[in-house]
């Protein structure tokens, strides 16, 4: 996000609007998993506000910032 937007919320009711939608429009859903890199901060920042429960990982999915894999937290 452009930094004039930057820390509006406007994450955070994205992901409560999502969150709703998906519920409602697919019932036979449990749970919604969202995954970031550990250092990212600004990213995790909207999931931790809306109620959603961290959960421990042994590894990202995603490239370090040397290029290898990087253990979660």
């Amino acid at each position: 996000m452009r930094s004039p937007y930057r820390g509006r919320g406007f994450g955070g009711r994205a992901v409560v609007w999502l969150t709703a939608y998906l519920f409602e429009e697919l019932p036979g859903i449990r749970r919604i998993e969202a995954t970031t890199r550990q250092d990212n901060a600004a990213m995790r920042l909207p999931f931790s506000g809306t109620g959603m429960s961290r959960r421990p990982t042994t590894a990202t999915r995603d490239p370090g910032r040397t290029g290898g894999r990087e253990d979660g937290p």
